[in-house]
C-alpha cells in the first residue's frame, strides 16, 4: 500500500510547481505591459522629450556667498532717565513722536538747581575780584590806615620806653636802701651768731623769692611766644592744605587721573596740619604749665620768706613787732617799686611794644609789597575752582532736561508728572533709519568674510525685495553653541535707502565673499557628479532618448553625449565652468518638476 501512495504524491508536487512558475511569468507579463503601457510617448526625430530643455552656457558675473539667519536691529537705541533726583515736572513727547538730537523730552523741577548755579555765580564773581584786587594793590585808603597804625605802635613803645628814667630808677634804690637800713637797724637788736643766721636765712629766702618772680616770669613770657609761633604754623599750614586741596578738586573735575604727586603734597599737607596741631597743642599745654608754675613757686617761696621771718622775729625780743612789720613793709615797697621799674614786668611791656611795631611793619609792607608768587597762584586757583564751580552748576541744571541723544523716534514713555525721576522712570528712543544684523557664520566659512563685503539682503516680511548692506564687524571671539557648533558673530548694515525695514524681521543675509566677471555660466542642475568628476549632457539629436524607469514611473531621457568640465565658483543658480565648454555650447537641463516627478505626474 505504501508503494501505491509513492507516485501519485510526486505526481501532485510537480502540478503545484507548474502553477507557481505560471503564475510569477503572469506577474512579470502584466508589469512589463503595465510599463509598456505606461512609458511616454517617444518624441519626433530630433526633438527633446518632454521635461527636457537645452541652455547655452553664456559669459556672466557669478559670485559666491556664504548665508546665515538674523534679526534686523536699529543701529542706534537708548533707554533714557534721568542722573540726578527729582520729580517729573514736564513730559514733552509721546510714543511714536520724531525728535532730532538734543531736543528736550522731559523735566525735573530745577528750582534748587537754578539757585546753586546763581551761588556758584557768585562765588565766582567773587573770587575774581579777590585776584583783581590782589593784582592791583592795596587803595590809598588801606595804605594810609597801615601806616597810622604803625605810628601809634612806635608811639606806644616810645611811651613806654620813656617812661622810666635813670633818675627814677635811682631814687627807687636809694628808697630800697634807705627801708633796708632802717630794718637793719631794728633788727639789730641782738648780736649773736643766731641772729646772723636768722637774718641770712630771710635773705636768701627773699632772693630766692626775686630770682624766682624774674625767671618764673621770663619763662612764661617764652611759653607764650612759643604758643604764638605755633598757631601762627598752624595757620600756615591749614592754608596751604587748603590750596593744594581745592587745586586737586580742580584737577579732578579736568578729563584724566589726578597725577600721583599732587594725590601725595596733599597728604604731605594733611599731614603738616596735624604736626602743627600736636605742635600747638604742646605749646598750650607748656604755657599753662608755666603759669602754674610760676603761681605754685611763688607760693612757696614766699611762704619760707615769712617762715624765715617768723623765725628771726623770735629772736628780736627788743624791739616791737608793730616796727619791725613796719619797716619790713617798706622794704617790700621799694623792691617792688625798683623791680616794676627794672624787673621782668618791664622787661615785657617793652617786649609787647616792640612786638606790636613789628606787626603794624609787617602789615604795611605786606600792603606794599608786589603779590609773591604763592599768593598768585592761590587767587588764581580759586577763580578757577569757581569758574568749574560754575560749570559744575551749570551741567546739573542741564540735566534737569533730559534729551534726546540722537534723531530718533519714541518708543515709549514711561514715567508720570508728579513722580519721581527714579532709575525705573525712563523714555526710549530708536533711530529708525539705520539698522544692522547680527548673524552667525560657521567656523568653516568666517575665513571667506572680511569687513566691506556687500551683502545681499531678503526680508520674510518683504518678499521678492532684494536690499543691499555691508559687512561691518566680524567678532573676535567665538560662540559655541549647546548642540557643540561653533561660530562667528557678523554684523551687516543695511544700506540706508531700503525701503520697509523694520526692526525685529527677519532677515536672510547672503554674504558675497568672491565674485568673477566674465566667467562662462551654465545653470547650476546642468552639472552632474560622478565619482568626483563633473560633467554635463550635450544634446545628441540623432540618437533615440532612453526609457528610465523609477519607483514604479518611466520617463524619457534625450540621446546625450557626456561632456566632463572643470568647475570653479558655484552657487545656488549657476556653476562656472573653467574648462570642457565654450560659449554658446548647449547643454541639457531637466525641468524642476521632472527633476522630482520623473513619470510627469
Amino acid at each position: 500500500m505504501a508503494s501505491a501512495e509513492t507516485p501519485r504524491k510526486k505526481k501532485s508536487g510537480r502540478r503545484r510547481l507548474i502553477l507557481i512558475i505560471g503564475g510569477v511569468l503572469l506577474v512579470v507579463a502584466a508589469c512589463a505591459g503595465g510599463a509598456f503601457f505606461l512609458a511616454p510617448k517617444p518624441p519626433a526625430a530630433g526633438t527633446l522629450p518632454d521635461g527636457w530643455q537645452t541652455v547655452a552656457a553664456s559669459s556672466g558675473t557669478i559670485a559666491s556667498t556664504v548665508s546665515a539667519t538674523g534679526n534686523v536691529e536699529p543701529v542706534a537705541e537708548a533707554q533714557l532717565r534721568f542722573s540726578q533726583s527729582g520729580t517729573v515736572t514736564e513730559i514733552l513727547v509721546r510714543e511714536g513722536d520724531v525728535v532730532q538730537q538734543g531736543a528736550p523730552l522731559a523735566r525735573i523741577d530745577a528750582v534748587g538747581l537754578q539757585l546753586s548755579l546763581e551761588q556758584a555765580q557768585a562765588d565766582m564773581r567773587q573770587a575774581q575780584a579777590d585776584y583783581e584786587d590782589l593784582l592791583a594793590g592795596a587803595s590809598a585808603q588801606d595804605l594810609a590806615e597801615a601806616n597810622a597804625r604803625l605810628e601809634q605802635a612806635r608811639s606806644q613803645y616810645q611811651q613806654t620806653a620813656t617812661s622810666v628814667s635813670k633818675a627814677d630808677i635811682d631814687a627807687a634804690r636809694a628808697d630800697l636802701a634807705s627801708a633796708q637800713a632802717r630794718l637793719d637797724r631794728l633788727q639789730s637788736g641782738p648780736a649773736s651768731d643766731e641772729l646772723a643766721s636768722a637774718n641770712d636765712q630771710v635773705q636768701r629766702a627773699q632772693s630766692g623769692l626775686d630770682q624766682a618772680k624774674v625767671d618764673l616770669a621770663a619763662a612764661k613770657e617764652r611759653a607764650r611766644v612759643d604758643m604764638e609761633t605755633k598757631a601762627n604754623a598752624l595757620r600756615n599750614a591749614q592754608d596751604e592744605y587748603s590750596r593744594i586741596y581745592w587745586d586737586n578738586r580742580r584737577l579732578e573735575s579736568l578729563p584724566g587721573d589726578l597725577p600721583q604727586d599732587r594725590k601725595d603734597q596733599e597728604t604731605q599737607a594733611l599731614r603738616a596740619v596735624d604736626d602743627a596741631e600736636q605742635a600747638l597743642k604742646a605749646a598750650q599745654t607748656a604755657y599753662e604749665q608755666a603759669r602754674q608754675d610760676e603761681v605754685n613757686t611763688l607760693q612757696s617761696d614766699e611762704s619760707s620768706l615769712k617762715s624765715a621771718i617768723a623765725s628771726r622775729d623770735k629772736l628780736i625780743s627788743g624791739t616791737k613787732a608793730e616796727d619791725l612789720a613796719d619797716a619790713r613793709a617798706a622794704v617790700q615797697r621799694a623792691q617792688a617799686k625798683l623791680a616794676q621799674l627794672t624787673g621782668a614786668n618791664r622787661a615785657s611791656e617793652l617786649a609787647s611794644s616792640q612786638s606790636g611795631v613789628e606787626i603794624a611793619q609787617a602789615s604795611l609792607d605786606k600792603l606794599t609789597a608786589d603779590p609773591n608768587n604763592a599768593t598768585l597762584a592761590s587767587r588764581e586757583a580759586a577763580v578757577v575752582r569757581a569758574e568749574v564751580g560754575v560749570k559744575q552748576a551749570q551741567r546739573n541744571l542741564d540735566l534737569a532736561t533730559l534729551t534726546a541723544p540722537f534723531a530718533a523716534t519714541i518708543s515709549s514713555v514711561d514715567m508720570r508728572i508728579g513722580e519721581p525721576a527714579d532709575g525705573t522712570a525712563i523714555i526710549a528712543v530708536v533711530d529708525l533709519s539705520s539698522f544692522h544684523i547680527d548673524v552667525p557664520i560657521d567656523e568653516l566659512d568666517i575665513a571667506q568674510v572680511q569687513p566691506g563685503q556687500r551683502v545681499q539682503i531678503s526680508l520674510d516680511a518683504l518678499p521678492g525685495t532684494e536690499i543691499g548692506g555691508t559687512v561691518d564687524l566680524i567678532a573676535p571671539q567665538a560662540t559655541r553653541s549647546d548642540q557643540g557648533t561653533t561660530t562667528y558673530a557678523v554684523t551687516v548694515s543695511i544700506d540706508k535707502d531700503s525701503a520697509g525695514v523694520r526692526p525685529g524681521m527677519t532677515a536672510v543675509v547672503a554674504i558675497v565673499t568672491s565674485q568673477r566677471d566674465d566667467a562662462l555660466l551654465v545653470p547650476r542642475r546642468a552639472v552632474r557628479t560622478e565619482g568626483g568628476t563633473s560633467y554635463v549632457l550635450i544634446f545628441d539629436p540623432s540618437g533615440s532618448p532612453q526609457a528610465i524607469v523609477s519607483g514604479g514611473s518611466a520617463s524619457l531621457q534625450p540621446a546625450s553625449i557626456r561632456q566632463e568640465v572643470t568647475i570653479g565658483l558655484s552657487n545656488s543658480e549657476s556653476v562656472e565652468i573653467l574648462s570642457g565648454l565654450k560659449v554658446g555650447d548647449e547643454v541639457l537641463v531637466q525641468d524642476v518638476v521632472s527633476t522630482f516627478n520623473p513619470a510627469g505626474n
